[in-house]
């Protein structure tokens, strides 16, 4: 079990971290469409493209090249809230819309619920203050958030300021916001393949199809997008939303207010600049999700 845990489970399985759609998109139901997506046969074999090369960190440690089993078979997710998830809900369809077989569906299951824990609860001077003291009261484990040391480094440092306070990190560490664990299985085979009995996967969805992104957006459109678009609740939401000035779009961050005038040397933000962070002054419009 601990050999194809290092050799298989760690790399053929993923986890979808951010997942949904951005105003107006959201209106129509757009999150189930990107959900769908996430678990595409494009999206297999890209993982696949990258992956497939040696590790840095096994073949460091073993003296010579090892790669790792890269051909994904599962991924998972978690809701944004603990009552219910609306996007991953009945968000089934068959196979076939991926090149499958017949008899078979691809779907988001409900797994269970996470153990809610987190640093979501500490402030970054919190943290600062935890790495600090526990720097000097001697930790013999220094987290430096360098590729390689493990997962989660803020996590690590936390634990390693509370453990110096001498206060138990997991009462503390324990944000109490559960979430509902989903997965998604894209071979018949994940338990043998996971655990390196069957040495190859046995897909439900055909990695080389071309076109399936079009027939998934297909079968989103006519399950889900296209009723929406006729509700006329739905119709007057989006058309709220404009593109042209002046900018009305939900999908646009808006700045906060800053009490003190703003210096020659900086500007006030205009509309163009008043979007999120990293598209360089570009509205999200249409690819925002």
């Amino acid at each position: 079990m601990r050999r194809a845990r290092g050799e298989r489970v760690g790399t053929v399985i993923a986890d979808l971290t951010v997942c949904g759609a951005v105003a107006p998109y959201n209106a129509l139901a757009a999150g189930k469409l990107v959900g769908a997506l996430a678990v595409s046969p494009k999206v297999i074999s890209a993982y696949r493209t990258k992956y497939a090369r040696p590790s840095e960190i096994a073949s460091a440690m073993a003296g010579r090249s090892v790669e790792r089993e890269s051909r994904l078979s599962f991924i998972s997710t978690t809701s944004l809230y603990g009552s219910g998830s609306s996007q991953y809900n009945r968000l089934r369809w068959p196979a076939t819309v991926m090149g499958g077989p017949d008899d078979q569906q691809i779907s988001f299951h409900q797994l269970g619920r996470s153990r809610s824990f987190g640093t979501s609860q500490f402030t970054d001077d919190t943290v600062d203050a935890l790495v600090r003291l526990s720097r000097l009261q001697g930790a013999t484990v220094r987290v430096n958030s360098l590729f390689g040391e493990g997962v989660s480094p803020r996590l690590r440092k936390v634990r390693l300021g509370l453990a110096a306070l001498g206060w138990s990190s997991n009462e503390l560490l324990k944000h109490g916001r559960e979430r509902i664990v989903y997965g998604v299985r894209l071979v018949e085979n994940l338990r043998d393949y996971s655990l390196g009995i069957d040495p190859d996967p046995r897909y439900l969805v055909d990695p080389e199809q071309v076109d399936g992104e079009a027939a998934v957006a297909q079968w989103w459109f006519e399950r889900w997008g296209g009723r929406r678009a006729g509700q006329a609740a739905v119709a007057e939401s989006m058309r709220a939303h404009r593109l042209v000035r002046p900018l009305r779009h939900g999908a646009r961050v808006p700045l906060p207010d800053v009490e003190d005038a703003p210096s020659e040397q900086t500007p006030p933000a205009t509309d163009q600049q008043a979007c999120l962070p990293g598209h360089h002054g570009q509205d999200l419009g249409a690819a925002g999700y």
